[in-house]
């Protein structure tokens, strides 16, 4: 008992010093970062190392769109997505509606187009579960209203 006692005690020691390390890293422990702030830092580290994958997909495309690097791949990614009628569901419509309303100034009237008639066309799978329901009406009902 005592053994498993210490253990748990050095894994707690461990989390705490992990914890605390990324704290340090974003400059919360300093002081001179709020948690608001910290998670900015982080969230702009994340959308930097996806801007720079090369994976078709709309969290991609999306990174691409954000930061400007590489736009003429995100677009040409984009277009095979919403082209592709083998994928649809509600992953794919609740992607294919937040890129469009995040980027729609971005992108060229061909594209608008494109993702408009996927919407119209495609048969979208609903899903099983009142998460995938929750995409799925949202990501329709998001289509509609634009």
């Amino acid at each position: 008992m005592g053994a498993l006692k210490a253990m748990m005690t050095k894994k707690q020691t461990l989390m705490v010093l992990l914890i605390f390390a990324g704290a340090l890293e974003c400059g919360w422990a300093q002081g001179t970062a709020t948690p608001q702030a910290a998670f900015e830092v982080r969230r702009q580290r994340l959308i930097d190392v996806v801007s720079r994958e090369r994976d078709r997909s709309f969290n991609t495309v999306t990174a691409k769109l954000f930061t400007g690097n590489d736009k003429a791949f995100a677009l040409m990614m984009l277009d095979s997505l919403a082209t592709d009628e083998s994928i649809g569901g509600m992953f794919y419509a609740y992607s294919a509606i937040s890129t469009y309303l995040k980027f729609r100034d971005q992108l060229p009237d061909s594209l608008k187009r494109k993702i408009r008639q996927a919407f119209r066309a495609r048969t979208m799978y609903r899903g099983d579960t009142e998460n995938h329901w929750v995409m799925y009406y949202t990501g329709i009902y998001l289509a509609a209203q634009t």
